[in-house]
């Protein structure tokens, strides 16, 4: 929709440095008395040319501070935002839930590549006290200097896709009467302007964002994530662990019986399997989830008060499980810092597993890295009492590490509901963006086992008996069940 205000005149009495802005804006256009929320350390003199223009026009603060808004806006202005924000990707995904459908976003960030950024002082001098920010953090001081970030503009384009905008413009601009040499490939300007809509959905019916394509896709996926592969591909010889063709898992086959889920820290449970969990809900499985850890210990609790680091990811996952339809949530609240395979554990998840004598658990692949799943591994592993169920099947989920895939879920109609839980544990999400690392895994999944575009995910299963051996047998892993 284009403003009412014809583009010529529109010019005329504003400061020559928002001309740009504002043209590009224009081109995109909301119709005068549009509700736009404005962030950013740089965005006051545009503020004070949209009002003029008859838009409603709120200014926000910190962005971590900002409120669920009564409505939603009509469009975003984000100038001296971005490059500021501690957790960025968060930042925007947070923006794009201010936003109504097809709402717009004006983005702006310093051009990493321009010698103009450098006359800029505060810049300058916020870019030189990264590495001094580096060297207190290493010294354990307390983070005292927030450095401004820098973003090529393909990776920043790359960045407003990936957390739900369809870019309708990306160009660089510069200060009034300056332009770029020819083929000089825009060096002069000082600025990334990006302007974008929210899409509907990342994931599922009225969601237009595009499959990539599926070779280019699965030669990404694979080289970024090589690393885990080579583990998985290790384990497998080592355990002698032959290759099978994985077969597609029907959640109905669980109708009416119990379903235990490991969780070593809250969120585990949706990034591994909370597509399958939502259509084992959905077919009248009981599905329980057991929380391990407190969660204390993410990168986006740093400096908080210790009861807020104790309890806040605690609180999100009582929301998701009441969310996702899961029964009342089990928490074990072990400190994430200091999670053991303790022997009173081991025996509060065998009576656990007398107590519902669950037809699955669902429970962290056997590669995968992070401490605290191979500790629940473990404890697992001990807990597995004679004589055993031999109807019971233990699924590896995929968290940080690539399982060998022996059956998969087609989740691709409980991805908007990964989506929305994923938002719930808004703590976790501050840090590492979860919701991207779904689209892409699961997508690579259903291109390689089913060979079309969808959403899979992919489990090891195994018998109890076969999941202790596997554990047990590994290096180093001495685990004793209690007596």
């Amino acid at each position: 929709m284009k403003s009412d205000v014809a583009p010529a005149n529109s010019m005329l009495g504003r400061p020559p440095a928002m001309q740009p802005w504002i043209r590009r804006i224009e081109d995109w256009g909301l119709v005068p008395g549009s509700r736009i929320l404005a962030v950013g350390a740089d965005t006051g003199p545009l503020v004070t040319i949209l009002r003029a223009l008859g838009h409603d026009v709120t200014v926000a603060g910190p962005v971590d501070g900002l409120a669920a808004p009564e409505r939603e806006f009509d469009g975003v202005i984000a100038l001296g935002f971005l490059e500021r924000a501690r957790w960025d990707r968060w930042a925007l995904r947070r923006l794009r839930h201010t936003l109504k459908p097809d709402g717009l976003l004006v983005l702006a960030v310093p051009n990493i590549f321009s010698p103009l950024s450098l006359a800029n002082p505060v810049y300058l001098a916020r870019k030189l006290s990264k590495q001094f920010s580096k060297m207190l953090r290493r010294a354990g001081s307390p983070r005292s200097i927030e450095p401004i970030r820098s973003y090529p503009a393909g990776a920043l384009r790359s960045m407003v896709e990936q957390v739900g905008f369809k870019v309708r413009d990306a160009r660089s601009l510069g200060p009034p009467g300056l332009r770029s040499w020819p083929g000089a490939g825009g060096w002069t300007a000082s600025h990334h302007l990006v302007i974008a809509q929210r899409r509907p959905g990342l994931f599922g019916p009225g969601s237009d964002r595009p499959f990539p394509d599926p070779g280019r896709h699965r030669e990404r996926y694979e080289h970024d994530h090589r690393g885990e592969f080579e583990a998985r591909d290790q384990w497998r010889a080592r355990h002698a662990v032959s290759a099978v063709v994985a077969t597609p898992f029907e959640p109905g086959s669980c109708a009416g019986r119990s379903v235990l889920v490991l969780s070593p820290h809250p969120d585990d449970e949706i990034i591994g399997c909370g597509g399958t969990l939502s259509r084992l809900v959905e077919a009248g499985a009981q599905v329980t989830v057991l929380q391990a850890t407190d969660g204390s210990a993410s990168a986006s609790l740093e400096g908080e008060p210790e009861a807020i680091r104790r309890t806040i990811r605690l609180e999100e996952a009582r929301q998701v499980a009441e969310t996702a339809g899961f029964r009342p949530t089990i928490f074990w609240k072990e400190d994430n810092a200091a999670f053991a395979a303790r022997p009173e554990l081991v025996t509060r998840l065998r009576d656990l597993l007398t107590a519902i004598r669950p037809a699955l658990v669902f429970t962290p692949f056997l590669t995968d890295l992070h401490p605290d799943h191979q500790t629940l591994n473990r404890i697992l592993a001990a807990a597995i009492a004679e004589p055993m169920d031999d109807a019971l099947r233990i699924m590896g989920y995929e968290v940080w590490g690539s399982a060998v895939v022996s059956t998969y879920c087609d989740v691709a109609r409980s991805m908007p509901l990964l989506e929305r839980l994923l938002g719930i544990y808004d703590t976790a999400m501050m840090a590492d963006d979860f919701v991207s690392m779904l689209w892409t895994r699961n997508y690579y999944h259903s291109l390689v086992l089913r060979g079309c575009p969808g959403f899979v995910e992919a489990f090891f299963k195994c018998d109890p008996r076969r999941f202790r051996e596997l554990v047990l047998s590994d290096e180093g892993i001495r685990v004793h069940a209690t007596t």
